[in-house]
């Protein structure tokens, strides 16, 4: 796991974010603290590598186990997308199939 310098007011696990995405990563904590259905959240891809640049987009995963239905899902993925001043892959943590990627947001 990498470690960069904080270069916005926040949550102190900001430290593993990308700079150039904190700020964006910031404003998904915090719509995450006010919705109850959010166990937790978990960014992953470029953002929390080296290999983050300019035309980089937003991967996170949304840990909501008691979201049953895409419809649900989508209610808490679109809010999430709207805050965002950058592209980003929203993905239900509960619904993923793929070891591959249930690793990588892990890891």
């Amino acid at each position: 796991m990498y470690s960069f310098p904080k270069r916005c007011d926040g949550d102190d696990v900001l430290i593993h974010i990308f700079p150039s995405m904190q700020k964006q990563v910031q404003k998904v904590i915090d719509f995450a603290g006010s919705c109850e259905a959010i166990k937790r959240i978990r960014v992953f891809g470029s953002a929390v590598t080296r290999n983050c640049g300019m035309g980089s987009d937003l991967d996170i995963a949304v840990d909501a186990p008691d979201i049953l239905s895409d419809e649900e899902f989508f209610s808490i993925s679109r809010p999430i997308r709207s805050l965002l001043d950058v592209n980003a892959d929203v993905v239900h943590y509960n619904t993923i199939h793929s070891e591959w990627l249930i690793d990588e947001i892990d890891t």
